[in-house]
């Protein structure tokens, strides 16, 4: 069983690199090897997101997990908009002992949103999708994890189908219990199905304690 906690500071920058706005973020996982819950909280001006997500997955030759999980996302934009989002489905994954591991899901994806604004003519807006996320860990040397992943979704955004996510990170065990790292994350709308545009560029800081 492993605890961690998870505080982050990130500035969202549009597709002209202007800076847009700039977020706190929190989120604790717990992972039990067949079982894994995390949940967070992203707060910046004007709009609070909460997402958990629960994974049962069990082992097989010691070294593949197969199951299936739930994700769970609520975000409140005051006096605009709130948004349910709800994605179920399989997910995968494979690791060795030291160097390597790699995970990916497929998920169905259920939107429902309410405009204040029209909330008495149209009182929820609701959508039927699919999701997908592919994520890689590379470990060079102990202190050192790289991590990429190619998805539909990020922790808290959750576009309907497709507007990819593309997200890089790295972070450093200073100590056995304390890492700090980098994250840049980089998303698209309408990538396949239209003119593709580079909707936002998340640059981000992190401090993680482990138990």
């Amino acid at each position: 069983m492993q605890w961690s906690v998870t505080n982050g500071l990130s500035f969202e920058n549009g597709a002209d690199f202007a800076p847009l706005t700039s977020a706190v973020d929190i989120s604790v996982d717990l992972n039990m090897q067949e079982i894994r819950v995390n949940a967070g909280n992203l707060v910046q001006p004007s709009q609070v997101d909460f997402s958990t997500e629960f994974i049962y997955w069990p082992t097989f030759f010691n070294c593949f997990n197969a199951g299936v999980g739930t994700i769970f996302h609520f975000v409140h934009c005051n006096d605009i908009f709130s948004e349910f989002d709800y994605l179920s489905g399989a997910y995968l994954s494979f690791h060795t002992p030291k160097k390597f591991d790699c995970m990916a899901n497929f998920l169905y994806h259920g939107k429902a949103a309410r405009i204040f604004a029209i909330k008495d003519d149209v009182p929820w807006l609701k959508n039927n999708s699919i999701a997908f996320k592919t994520e890689f860990n590379f470990r060079p040397i102990s202190q050192l994890n790289l991590n990429l992943s190619v998805s539909s979704y990020s922790m808290y955004r959750y576009m309907l189908w497709f507007a990819p996510d593309f997200s890089f990170s790295a972070d450093y065990k200073f100590f056995d219990m304390f890492a700090v790292g980098g994250q840049i994350e980089i998303q698209y709308i309408d990538m396949f199905t239209l003119s593709s545009n580079l909707n936002s560029i998340d640059i981000r800081i992190y401090g993680r304690l482990e138990f």
